[in-house]
């Protein structure tokens, strides 16, 4: 929190510093979330199942800054963007998604963890191609 502060006194919170300081800071925080959890919950998101607290909330707003600082320099087509986008995801506490075998034509309720990572599967895709080992590992989430 100090080194976000200082970062953000220092060159201002509009910096691609500060953004990098609130990437890391983030990425602490989601795994500080996680151990409150359990290994077996998911393999590629360990913060699956975990009741929502103050570190994954203040891990979100962390990362959300740092997607707007990106989206500000970068545009809105930048691989840091998508790796934010694949941790919010991971942050997610979207309720899993239901779907009623009798009602073939109803489409599934759009859930938040599902539109980060079509987010971040859009930007890997425009970036590096849909062949590259980076878009299909998004597939795969």
């Amino acid at each position: 929190r100090q080194a976000t502060a200082l970062t953000s006194t220092i060159f201002g919170e509009d910096s691609l510093e500060y953004a990098k300081i609130c990437l890391e800071f983030a990425e602490h925080l989601e795994s500080r979330h996680a151990e409150n959890g359990r290994p077996e919950y998911s393999f590629w998101n360990r913060c699956h199942g975990i009741a929502e607290d103050d570190l994954s909330a203040e891990s979100r707003l962390h990362l959300t800054r740092v997607v707007h600082i990106y989206e500000a320099k970068y545009g809105s087509h930048h691989l840091d963007i998508a790796d934010a986008y694949v941790a919010l995801a991971r942050l997610s506490k979207d309720k899993p998604i239901e779907f009623d075998a009798y009602d073939d034509l109803a489409e599934p309720a759009q859930n938040e963890r599902f539109a980060y990572l079509q987010q971040a599967s859009s930007i890997y895709e425009t970036i590096a191609g849909h062949d590259h080992p980076d878009t299909a590992d998004i597939y795969t989430k």
